[in-house]
């Protein structure tokens, strides 16, 4: 059995108190509280394209993610505004806790996402990288913008001074 396990929103949302999940998860990594509203819009918004990673039963991460246009940058603490059209998988929030890094959690969760996205002929993803996370994302083959526009620099600035708006193209699958 694999040591992890991925739970579509729905399913998860209902079966494991949001108290007890995500917050969890994101206050260990952050040492600060969950705002719970925010988390229940996000999922509300997205919920085809949430994800959480759970190991015996514990979730250990998740994948905050919804359908977005190219160039579009969400402030932190933004709404998801899901695109009507997107053409680009928006990865808004991916978190794993530290006792299980390296696990294959992280990439469990980034599978689901591409499956989701390849699914719809979705062949770009964006992220915005934050803190020291560039180098992780770039391993990945994730690049950073080599243009932003003020809108982006006024939304990227909400993530602070190490903000990097990156992207990937995947793979879509052909009809």
């Amino acid at each position: 059995q694999s040591l992890v396990d991925l739970w579509k929103t729905p399913t998860w949302f209902n079966q494991i108190p949001l108290a007890d999940s995500v917050p969890i998860v994101w206050a260990r990594l952050t040492r600060q509280a969950a705002s719970e509203a925010v988390i229940r819009q996000r999922l509300a918004s997205a919920p085809d394209t949430c994800w959480i990673a759970e190991s015996d039963s514990m979730p250990i991460g998740y994948l905050f993610s919804y359908g977005s246009t190219v160039g579009r940058v969400t402030p932190l603490g933004g709404s998801f505004t899901v695109a009507a059209s997107p053409d680009c998988l928006y990865l808004h929030d991916i978190a794993i806790i530290p006792a299980v890094r390296g696990s294959g959690a992280a990439t469990a969760l980034l599978e689901a996402a591409r499956s989701w996205a390849a699914a719809r002929r979705i062949a770009d993803v964006a992220l915005v990288s934050v803190g020291d996370t560039r180098t992780y994302w770039s391993r990945r083959g994730f690049v950073a913008a080599s243009a932003v526009t003020p809108a982006q620099s006024r939304a990227l600035s909400s993530y602070g001074v190490d903000a990097c708006y990156m992207t990937q193209r995947w793979k879509a699958v052909q009809a």
